[in-house]
């Protein structure tokens, strides 16, 4: 859910906004990932 809401601010804002946006949806899928991987081993 709160992908979906950022995604729309991605697609809704400025290029201005983008970088960040994307920076910070990265952070927290890495760290998702890293907890997958976690929890596999």
């Amino acid at each position: 859910m709160k992908f979906n809401k950022l995604l729309a601010k991605i697609l809704v804002g400025g290029y201005r906004f983008d970088f960040t946006l994307l920076k910070e949806a990265l952070k927290s899928f890495g760290l998702v990932l890293l907890i997958i991987k976690f929890k596999k081993y």
